[in-house]
This record gives structure tokens, sequence and C-alpha cells, in this order.
């Protein structure tokens, strides 16, 4: 996962990811992949329909070692 690569091998400290509010296929991907929600940046974002909030994500180091320990959740 990049999250690990760049967390572990290359030793940044923090990995952001911005979603628009409405594009729930996205947000649902950042919290499949183990990033924890922050909040909502509101109108900090461009759509070719305008400004939009957006949702902020982010994964730590810290994250992936709670997570290595956690089982597998399979559920859809």
């Amino acid at each position: 996962m990049l999250g690990e690569w760049m967390l572990t091998d290359q030793a940044f400290q923090r990995m952001e990811l911005r979603a628009a509010t409405e594009n729930t296929a996205s947000r649902k991907v950042a919290l499949r992949a183990g990033l924890h929600r922050e909040g909502i940046l509101r109108n900090a974002g461009f759509v070719h329909a305008g400004r939009v909030d957006l949702v902020l994500f982010s994964l730590l180091p810290q994250d992936l070692q709670s997570t290595a320990h956690a089982p597998a959740d399979h559920s859809s």
C-alpha cells in the first residue's frame, strides 16, 4: 500500500487525502484503506460545477502499527 511505503520506507510523518463531500466512492476507499476522517474543509475544493467542501482524511505511522494487529474486516 502506498501509505505504508510513504510512512515507513520514506519516513513521512503524515499522509492526507481530500475528497469532495459528495464523492462517496472516494470517501469509502479512504476508509477501507485505513485513513481516519478528520473533518470538513469548507469551500476548499474546486470541481467543474464550482467550489465544494472537502472531507480530510489522514494516515500517521502509529495508525499502521494499530492496524497491523487488528483482525481483517472482510465485510462489504
